[in-house]
């Protein structure tokens, strides 16, 4: 940790820091030369007292800015922090990394962070041995309590933890105990958590709502075993859904998310880490972000085109006219047909069919999935707060959408939390690659020659060559969604 010397405030203009859940806010502030000099840069004099950690960021021409970043990457409310609210730094005193107001009747710490590590999240790890008198789960809420899931303000509001329940017949997907110990501590702060996900686009035990709903149950998620109600985010047809605006989205400008999710005051994503044939792994990033889409949205992220009928299976009811607001559907000789010059390619009317006639091109390039991804998880995240758990067990080749698991490719690592959902997927990647591979997996099919920056081999570019995991991550810097660089903070 870098220190700073004592200073003197600096004068300038009046502005506003924006408040934005989930990501930095930033505030730009043009000063006069009366700054202090840390390392050659000039820091400016104020400083926000609204977030438990809060780091200015600055560059030598002057021009400022802060960012509000507790642990939560947010000020923890609605507040949005004006220049009258930001502490002059001449009433600070330094101590090494530590700062304390004078003029307050009980000093209040700041931590102080150097311009190399504004971009760094925090993340939370456990690793998965027990003791006789303590167990995995004790361990686990020990960790999101020390990831600071207490900052949020869970008082009276709706939680969504977004989860997979599992395909019936894998046996990969998170236990439900995983989900109640989430579900008690949410309660504990006063929040009203439901575990959620939305229905398939694939035939299978999970593309409407009630198949859903058993198929949870099967996997033993019930209100007994998890402390909190199983909700369908986009109801029993799987066209329950809201179109959300994607900000800076450069392939989807609306997300068409499950109403239930959006419904939710806060987002908790409890993740099972693993492989995954489309995006390379499946995190917190691809469980939000494709997990949150209506059967309407998960079109949209696995399609470039229109929905097509199989005739063979259309039986001619004509309800999936009914939910087509273009009037693209017409029958003809007793079965359906799509005008694909009328469809808008929304997907209303794959929810619609019962049968499962309906289907969707599964042509979108890997690449264009994982942006797709970050864009839905960006359109889920915005506005609110959220926290994300991953937990690295039973890592599988594929996605827990498989009516089957394959073999784990490496031992079980541990239990990642944090409020940044892109530094916790990177750095489940790496520990992923860090970690000896179980050689009867899948990876002694695979060609293993490529490796990773670290030069440790790259697990899930082998188990998948046609995919790029570095997407995901890229993308969400690039469109604010949160940093790959991390800290990595470990709890016993």
């Amino acid at each position: 940790m870098q220190k700073f010397g004592k200073g003197r405030a600096a004068g300038g203009g009046k502005t506003l820091v924006e408040s934005a859940y989930g990501a930095s806010q930033h505030l730009n502030y043009h000063a006069h030369r009366n700054t202090m000099k840390y390392y050659g840069i000039e820091v400016l004099g104020f400083y926000c007292p609204y977030p438990r950690y809060c780091y200015p960021l600055v560059s030598s021409g002057g021009e400022f800015q802060m960012f509000c970043r507790p642990i939560s990457k947010n000020c923890g409310s609605s507040l949005a922090c004006h220049m009258e609210d930001l502490i002059p730094l001449c009433d600070l005193l330094f101590l090494g990394d530590l700062c304390v107001r004078l003029d307050t009747e009980a000093w209040r710490f700041y931590h102080i962070y150097s311009e190399a590590d504004m971009n760094e999240s925090k993340v939370f790890f456990t690793d998965m041995r027990t003791r006789f008198d303590e167990g995995l789960l004790v361990k686990m809420e020990r960790l999101i309590q020390k990831a600071g899931i207490d900052q949020i303000d869970f008082k009276q509001k709706y939680v969504a933890i977004k989860i997979h329940f599992g395909e019936p017949g894998n046996l990969a997907f998170l236990r439900p105990n995983f989900a109640k110990v989430v579900a008690d501590k949410i309660k504990s702060l006063g929040g009203m958590p439901f575990l959620t996900d939305c229905n398939t686009l694939y035939v299978g035990r999970r593309n409407q709502g009630l198949n859903h709903l058993d198929a949870a149950a099967e996997n033993g998620y019930t209100p007994l075993s998890t402390g909190c109600q199983n909700i369908i985010a986009d109801g029993i047809r799987g066209a329950d859904d809201i179109d959300v605006p994607v900000k800076g989205g450069k392939y989807c400008k609306v997300a068409h998310i499950g109403r239930a999710i959006m419904d939710a005051d806060i987002v908790v994503s409890l993740n099972h880490f693993k492989g995954h044939e489309g995006s390379g792994f499946g995190g917190a990033l691809k469980n939000i972000g494709m997990g949150s889409g209506s059967r309407a949205g998960k079109m949209a992220v696995h399609n470039d085109g229109k929905p097509n009928i199989d005739k063979n299976i259309c039986i001619g009811c004509k309800i999936c006219a009914r939910f087509c607001a273009h009037g693209a559907i017409a029958f003809n000789g007793g079965k359906a047909s799509i005008d694909e010059s009328k469809c808008a390619g929304c997907g209303r009317c794959i929810g619609a069919c019962s049968k499962n006639a309906i289907f969707t091109n599964w042509d979108s390039s890997n690449e264009a999935l994982c942006c797709k991804i970050v864009e839905y998880t960006k359109a889920v995240l915005d506005g609110r707060p959220h926290f994300h758990i991953n937990v690295v067990n039973q890592v599988s080749p594929y996605c827990d959408c498989h009516a089957e698991s394959d073999a784990a490719v490496i031992p079980d690592i541990g239990i990642f939390a944090g409020f940044d959902p892109v530094a916790l997927d990177k750095a489940c990647i790496d520990a992923v690659n860090a970690a000896p591979a179980i050689q009867s997996s899948i990876l002694s099919e695979r060609d293993r020659s490529r490796r990773d920056a670290s030069g440790n081999e790259d697990y899930f570019t082998n188990i998948h060559p046609t995919t790029d995991w570095r997407k995901q991550i890229s993308y969400a810097e690039e469109i604010g969604l949160g940093s790959g660089k991390y800290e990595l903070v470990t709890v016993k």
